[in-house]
């Protein structure tokens, strides 16, 4: 079985996530995976991942407690 390639935009970007009863913008990273397109946005304590074109959320990772460089960041992202 082939690993999809995993793309992480360093560049910040605007999206629109859909929560319950609203929609909301955030700021946050696009991340490419195949041909699906991902937002990871920081919220409170958590990392919002959520599906690009309709702003549905996939999964929510909490945010690790160290201080880290933004490479680093980039790459828990990948």
């Amino acid at each position: 079985m082939e690993c999809e390639k995993i793309i992480v935009d360093p560049n910040l970007k605007s999206f629109s996530l859909n929560f319950k009863n609203h929609w909301e913008q955030a700021v946050g990273h696009e991340v490419f995976v195949g041909g699906y397109s991902f937002c990871v946005t920081p919220i409170d304590d958590t990392l919002k991942v959520s599906e690009v074109t309709t702003g549905a959320l996939v999964m929510d990772l909490p945010i690790p407690k160290m201080d880290i460089t933004k490479k680093e960041s980039m790459n828990i992202l990948e």
